[in-house]
């Protein structure tokens, strides 16, 4: 049905839009394909609770997200406030110990790698 609404355009972005006897076969063929991939996929893979599920549930992963965003407003905030207040901060610290995360992170990198023991 999308492919004929499509095919039938004639103005907007699918006006030049047009499916030759090969394509409509394509996509006729396409279409059951799709249909047996179903039934040849098992059935967790298949069966999902969620959109943002694969082998666990995603959401997880966007809620990570949202929290490292809150982190970062707040972090903002009490900057702006410490430079308000005009107290200054121990950046060398600060630095260190943000050095020392990448380097945590590379190290995991590398191992998710093949070929480490």
């Amino acid at each position: 049905m999308i492919a004929k609404a499509a095919n039938e355009a004639d103005d907007g972005p699918f006006k030049d839009f047009r499916l030759s006897r090969d394509n409509w076969e394509a996509i006729h063929v396409a279409s059951w394909l799709h249909d047996c991939g179903k039934v040849t996929t098992p059935e967790f893979i298949v069966d999902k609770a969620t959109k943002l599920e694969t082998i666990y549930d995603r959401i997880h992963e966007i809620r990570m997200r949202v929290e490292v965003i809150k982190r970062e407003e707040e972090i903002r905030f009490l900057r702006q406030a410490l430079n308000i207040a005009a107290i200054p901060l121990n950046e060398e610290s600060l630095n260190v110990a943000l050095s020392q995360l990448d380097d945590d992170f590379e190290f995991i990198a590398n191992l998710n790698q093949g070929g480490y023991i």
